[in-house]
């Protein structure tokens, strides 16, 4: 899909400036977005006919805005380039390999994505929680009971 193909500035990984990105419509009638690899300047040639891809399957990046005029974007966002590809777009970027860039375009290599330092703080305080509700119920369960073995005040002055 050439008229649909899109250029990141400075996407992670790749060596150029313009990471190359082409959607795949896949047997399903889906695309998915192919990082084919990076260019200097926002122009390469996409391949005629069909073709096969060998990647690694990534997730789309956290930010990103719509396209520009010249169809450059800062990010692969797939919520923000779902309007620019006329197809229904997979949730995932696909980061060709080394040989299968071709067309004079400079690999990309395929970031991991880096947890954020705080995940295993944010974990240790999500099951300290549950302890703190078991406590809770606990604590209510105490309180009903006692509750009702006490009588009131009300029921003393009966007579």
């Amino acid at each position: 899909m050439a008229s649909e193909q899109l250029y990141v500035d400075r996407f992670p990984g790749a060596d150029d400036r313009y990471a190359v990105v082409t959607p795949l419509r896949t047997a399903s009638g889906s695309a998915v977005l192919v990082v084919r690899g990076s260019a200097p300047e926002p122009s390469a040639v996409v391949p005629p006919g069909d073709v096969e891809v060998v990647g690694r399957l990534q997730p789309p990046t956290p930010q990103g805005g719509p396209l520009d005029d010249r169809r450059i974007t800062d990010g692969l966002r797939i919520s923000a380039l779902v309007n620019d590809v006329s197809d229904d777009l997979y949730g995932a970027v696909v980061i060709a390999s080394g040989e299968t860039a071709g067309d004079g375009l400079a690999a990309v290599s395929a970031v991991s994505p880096q947890p954020s330092p705080w995940a295993g703080v944010r974990n240790l305080l999500y099951a300290i929680q549950w302890w703190v509700f078991a406590g809770f119920v606990a604590f209510m369960w105490w309180r009903i009971v006692t509750d009702l073995e006490t009588p009131s005040p009300d029921s003393e002055k009966v007579g």
